[in-house]
């Protein structure tokens, strides 16, 4: 059963990117580049619930949203205008853009730029090292990128640029509880 939860404030292309960066917290991009958040624990009566958080300065139809191991959120890829269904090459945005969702600070250009356009069947994941890919793009439309860009978010380097010692996880045990503890 779908139920009707309410109308957000703003008009977002059906390409938006969107996720959920904490329980029940939703992050969205609207049409012109507004960051917007939701709780939707509730789940009725949405209608009043969006904040704007932010901006990016454009629209960034087709891009992608991956959660950070430390719980900010990388934007990546997509296109400044809604035009052709957000598939002009020469609006692909290519600068990254990390959201803070406890500070609420953007940084724009974190871990580089794309060397692709990253339009249509586009896709962003974070990897087990923490590392981002960013991938595809363009299929249909005016290129075919069968490739993927790795970006390398600032938390994987010290304040002098040198690369940090990852943590490992020697132990740990194969089954916890729903809202127990454990220990790595």
């Amino acid at each position: 059963k779908i139920e009707y939860t309410g109308q957000k404030p703003f008009e977002a292309h059906v390409r938006s990117a969107a996720i959920m960066y904490r329980t029940d917290k939703v992050l969205m991009i609207d049409g012109k580049g507004g960051l917007w958040t939701v709780d939707i624990s509730n789940g009725k009566n949405l209608n009043n619930k969006w904040k704007r958080v932010g901006g990016v300065g454009s629209a960034r139809t087709n891009g992608s949203m991956a959660l950070l191991p430390d719980g900010r959120v990388m934007l990546v890829g997509g296109c400044s205008t809604q035009d052709s269904g957000g598939s002009v090459l020469n609006k692909a945005v290519k600068k990254a853009v990390v959201w803070d969702p406890d500070t609420n600070k953007l940084t724009i250009g974190e871990g580089g730029n794309e060397k692709h356009a990253r339009l249509y069947h586009s896709s962003a994941l974070t990897t087990t090292r923490g590392t981002v890919v960013s991938m595809g793009g363009g299929a249909p439309g005016p290129v075919h990128n069968l490739n993927g860009q790795e970006y390398l978010p600032d938390y994987l380097f010290s304040a002098q640029g040198k690369p940090v010692d990852r943590p490992k996880i020697i132990d740990c045990p194969r089954n916890a509880k729903t809202s127990g503890n454990f220990n790595l």
